[in-house]
């Protein structure tokens, strides 16, 4: 792998005259004449297969790939600018326009009064968690189940304040048909908040300290064990759901680790590439500092997946044909 100081710069050679299409790119070295004296009106967006023209390659390398039209320049700039805006043409083309959105939520074990409970939410999440369904209850028990909650009496966001004179969840929708404890509510009093024990909701007032539950939106993840190429998963994904998932953060995380049991492989595609000299999510997300992978790849170690059993992210050959996990 060549010194940093020794950028490798991108040499384009204009496609077919087909407008946006298929067109080749050839890596050399700074200082190269071609680099000095070729101009060119094409952009690469991304490569046509795995092969990869990285900037961190030492030596010449041409690959096919597509190709956008740009105005007339020379290359002979320096290569960050030609990476940021590869990698900005790649999110804009694989960036996600619909998600399945669902509630996680989370259990905060540090007591406080109802009001104080949801400002912390609202300040840290989105809100005080909301059950406004049975679909919502059967999720919200399986994660109070999954962070050994469900024995800890808790606030949710459902509250019955002077304000409404009537239950109300923290984000304004109407409490209908919930899973009160037999006797309860018990109160026609107002100023009184809800809280839950084993899925069961309890009327109570209100300035009594409990630890809470907030929730954040997540996008839904459906793990898909057919066994595909990167490039297949992400085709699938955004056919048949909305694109192929992005784990940026621990929320994420936890919740493809659910989906331990049902995989056939030992590992997951995810949304993770490397391209133009960084590793990335497709859907523009910030990196974050949860992956750890190595900073130039060998190749054609250029796709990122997630080993579950293991715990740990992984480059691993594009081609190689995985399980993978959609939105």
């Amino acid at each position: 792998m060549p010194e940093r100081e020794t950028p490798v710069v991108p040499l384009l050679l204009p496609p077919r005259r087909r407008g946006n299409g298929a067109g080749r790119i050839t890596f050399v070295k700074k200082g190269d004449p071609r680099a000095k004296t070729t101009k060119v009106h094409v952009l690469a967006v991304r490569t046509r297969s795995t092969r990869e023209c990285s900037l961190c390659v030492g030596n010449a390398q041409t690959c096919d790939a597509l190709v956008v039209p740009v105005r007339r320049t020379s290359y002979t700039r320096e290569a960050k600018e030609m990476k940021i805006a590869w990698v900005a043409l790649f999110l804009s083309a694989h960036c996600e326009l619909t998600l399945t959105l669902i509630r996680k939520h989370i259990f905060i074990n540090n007591a406080k009064t109802w009001s104080d409970a949801r400002k912390f939410c609202r300040e840290n999440y989105a809100d005080l968690s909301t059950i406004d369904n049975h679909e919502e209850l059967t999720r919200f028990k399986s994660d109070s189940n999954n962070q050994k909650a469900d024995s800890t009496e808790s606030w949710v966001g459902l509250s019955k304040l002077s304000v409404y004179n009537q239950w109300v969840w923290s984000d304004g929708s109407e409490e209908i048909s919930m899973p009160w404890k037999a006797g309860q509510p018990n109160t026609p009093d107002t100023d009184f908040c809800c809280k839950t024990l084993g899925g069961e909701l309890y009327d109570y007032v209100c300035d009594k300290q409990y630890p809470f539950f907030c929730y954040e939106w997540m996008p839904k993840l459906i793990l898909v064990t057919e066994k595909k190429s990167w490039e297949e998963a992400l085709g699938h994904c955004k056919s048949q759901h909305s694109g192929l998932a992005c784990l940026p953060t621990s929320l994420h995380l936890f919740q493809a680790n659910n989906k331990t049991a049902d995989m056939q492989t030992d590992g997951m595609w995810t949304g993770l590439r490397f391209l133009a000299g960084s590793w990335f999510w497709v859907n523009g997300e910030s990196l974050g500092n949860l992956v750890q992978l190595p900073a130039c790849p060998a190749s054609p170690l250029y796709c990122g997946s997630r080993n579950l059993a293991a715990k740990h992210w992984e480059s691993r050959d594009c081609a190689e044909k995985l399980n993978f996990v959609c939105y």
